[in-house]
């Protein structure tokens, strides 16, 4: 995950492009859902305006998807 984003996300070299598979981010996003409930509990008497990460990815990759599908 960490080649991945040195080599194509963060430095994105053109002269040596990334070609080995794409890792999966599966696991950093279930540990991203996970880490937010527990800082929700932490917080609790905050009331946060906002939906939890886990409705928002659903959302984004919906969006993201849409625009893939188009093009």
């Amino acid at each position: 995950m960490l080649d991945f984003r040195n080599k194509y996300v963060a430095h994105f070299d053109l002269h040596e492009p990334f070609t080995e598979a794409v890792p999966s981010f599966d696991p950093a996003i279930e540990t991203a859902y996970v880490f937010q409930e527990w800082a929700r509990t932490l917080i609790k008497p905050v009331r946060l305006n906002q939906p939890a990460l886990s409705a928002q990815y659903a959302q984004w990759e919906k969006e993201a998807c849409s625009v893939v599908e188009t093009s």
